[in-house]
């Protein structure tokens, strides 16, 4: 695993190999340290050169997430693909974890207030097309 750290807030935590029970709890651990960061805005894990994903792997992807929600940090996972993509799709965790949804978890995270693209400035929802 390696991080790549822009100016603008975005982290990116490239992951390799197989995640699986030897690797999960510390991947959990290096995307809650990335989010855990005053200066993190954003947090990409980009599994790209992953090769296969176990259910310690999903878990760490769940948890991660959760801690960055927790630091008001945004998530997704992005660049899925093989094996991987379709652990991810089977478990109905593709979408969840790819879509960055701009939620925070409330108001006052890191100077933020809980956001919903989907919902105007005037607290209407809008229509999808």
């Amino acid at each position: 695993m390696c991080e790549e750290r822009g100016r603008d807030g975005v982290s990116r935590l490239i992951v390799r190999g197989e995640i699986d029970q030897a690797v999960g709890p510390t991947l959990a651990a290096r995307i809650t340290q990335a989010a855990s960061r005053p200066e993190t805005t954003e947090l990409i894990i980009d599994l790209r050169q992953v090769s296969f994903l176990a259910a310690a792997g999903i878990t760490s992807l769940l948890e991660g997430r959760a801690a960055a929600i927790r630091h008001g940090c945004y998530y997704r996972v992005a660049n899925a693909h093989g094996i991987v993509r379709k652990v991810l799709s089977i478990v109905e965790l593709l979408d969840l974890l790819q879509h960055d949804d701009r939620v925070l978890p409330r108001h006052g995270a890191r100077g933020h207030r809980r956001l919903h693209l989907d919902a105007p400035p005037s607290g209407r929802p809008q229509h999808r097309r």
